[in-house]
């Protein structure tokens, strides 16, 4: 009991937490036309400019599913094994009743051809990303923002190489 306890005093603090960092990745006001897209990518702001298959990215179903694909693959003999190549299907639920932010669990995955890193277990993976129509953010050792496919494209900008 004391364990689960803590956990939820965790999931508590870490949401607060969140919500107070990622102020400035969702400002916009959650009327429905801001919330997260279902069945749209978003695409890691780094990936944006690479070809389709080598983008990471998340993609949200309204089933309360969703995926995760990560690709990495790494230049040289030294690195070369641990190229990383997979999807991790994940189940998802909103945190907060204005459905800002969404916590993602583990449910599955599938490795690409090119994956050889065999240094991680996967089945504790898990993600809390604030959400909004254009942009999705989420803090680590950094601060991570994946953009809507849709929305990139309003940005020719950021695009031009």
């Amino acid at each position: 009991m004391k364990k689960r306890l803590c956990l939820i005093l965790t999931l508590v603090i870490i949401t607060v937490f969140t919500a107070t960092v990622f102020s400035a990745c969702g400002g916009e006001a959650h009327n429905g036309e801001y919330n997260l897209q279902s069945g749209k990518k978003y695409i890691r702001e780094d990936d944006a400019k690479d070809l389709a298959y080598e983008q990471n990215y998340l993609l949200f179903n309204a089933d309360g599913t969703g995926e995760y694909r990560n690709y990495y693959i790494f230049d040289g003999d030294l690195y070369s094994k641990y190229n990383e190549d997979y999807t991790i299907k994940f189940k998802y639920t909103y945190v907060d009743a204005d459905k800002s932010a969404v916590v993602c669990f583990y449910d599955s995955i599938e490795f690409g051809e090119y994956h050889n890193d065999e240094r991680d277990t996967y089945s504790g993976w898990s993600r809390l990303y604030t959400v909004s129509k254009n942009v999705i953010c989420t803090a680590s050792s950094s601060m991570v923002f994946y953009i809507n496919e849709n929305y990139i494209k309003e940005l020719p900008n950021y695009l031009e190489k």
